[in-house]
């Protein structure tokens, strides 16, 4: 693979772990709020936040 081809899965790699860490984030806010929730419902919740969204691909680019 060239160093081409790498950017953008190097890219997505690191907008999936940003994304995730956002949903994770959320989910640790809400827990002590609601003990029954899970990290499912979480993530069906706020899959599409702008904010999450912005702040992986933010990240992700640095």
């Amino acid at each position: 693979m060239t160093e081409l081809e790498l950017i953008p899965a190097g890219f997505g790699l690191c907008w999936i772990v940003y994304y995730l860490r956002g949903i994770l984030r959320v989910h640790r806010s809400l827990v002590p709020r609601n003990r029954n929730i899970t990290f499912w419902e979480t993530w069906l919740r706020f899959w599409l936040s702008p904010a999450i969204l912005k702040d992986a691909f933010r990240c992700a680019l640095v």
